[in-house]
């Protein structure tokens, strides 16, 4: 349900939220709202630079973009109009454009490199995934369910109640990723899926940490926190395949 969407001068990337680099990282980390961010920027298979040189600085002026990054401003509107029609789509949607099959396949993903750089490992210190695995697949279960409730009905002519239902389900469904207590060390991050992690690995974050600093420590009680970290992303992801079946 989350998207990052960089528009680049000969392609276009989509990849997900993640860190806190941006204006969006309050609503995605600590409020747990769906959330999108478009730019445009260099073509990343020619350089390495993260964004334009001036970036920040008192040399970041109307004069300098429109003579050299961007003349008649062109990017700009591209980005606005896209930003523009996504408002559109969203606002004239009897259903939100919101897919959790999406969602699913993205935490399955996770789940796929977590099996391959952990299991092993925790399975030798006694240490289960398979919550974790009956976990994602409820999520994937619910998921399947509610795109097909959304596919097979004529919301048109449904009783509001029930499009009103299917909406909220979509809208609040990453607040089911939310727990206060998941980073002690990380005031700022409650998504247990979509955090910031030093370990730099391509799957759930506190997970990702925890057993690299085990691994480091070589510390039981450390290997007891990676475990703990496993309870609450498995109560998480339970809990948003429940906010995904029918109510009504």
């Amino acid at each position: 349900m989350l998207w990052f969407s960089v528009f680049l001068l000969t392609y276009n990337r989509v990849g997900f939220l993640k860190g806190a680099g941006s204006d969006y990282a309050a609503f995605v980390h600590y409020l747990g709202i769906t959330s999108m961010d478009i730019s445009y920027t260099y073509n990343r298979t020619k350089t390495k630079a993260r964004i334009y040189p001036a970036y920040h600085t008192a040399y970041d002026t109307f004069d300098y973009a429109s003579r050299f990054i961007d003349p008649g401003f062109v990017s700009h509107q591209a980005v606005a109009r896209t930003a523009g029609n996504i408002l559109i789509r969203l606002a004239d949607s009897l259903v939100l454009p919101l897919n959790c099959s999406d969602y699913a396949e993205s935490l399955e993903g996770f789940l796929d490199i977590a099996l391959i750089l952990y299991e092993d490992q925790l399975t030798a210190k006694n240490i289960s995934m398979e919550p974790l695995k009956r976990a994602l697949a409820k999520f994937r279960s619910a998921a399947t369910h509610l795109d097909q409730v959304i596919h097979s009905s004529d919301l048109a002519n449904e009783t509001p109640l029930k499009v009103r239902r299917i909406n909220d389900q979509l809208m609040l469904l990453d607040r089911a990723f939310l727990d206060p207590l998941a980073f002690p060390e990380k005031y700022a991050f409650r998504h247990v899926i979509w955090a910031s992690s030093k370990a730099g690995k391509d799957t759930f974050p506190g997970l990702a940490d925890a057993y690299a600093n085990a691994e480091s420590s070589g510390q039981s009680g450390d290997w007891d926190k990676v475990h703990h970290h496993l309870s609450i992303l498995s109560q998480a992801i339970e809990g948003a395949a429940h906010m995904l079946e029918d109510v009504i």
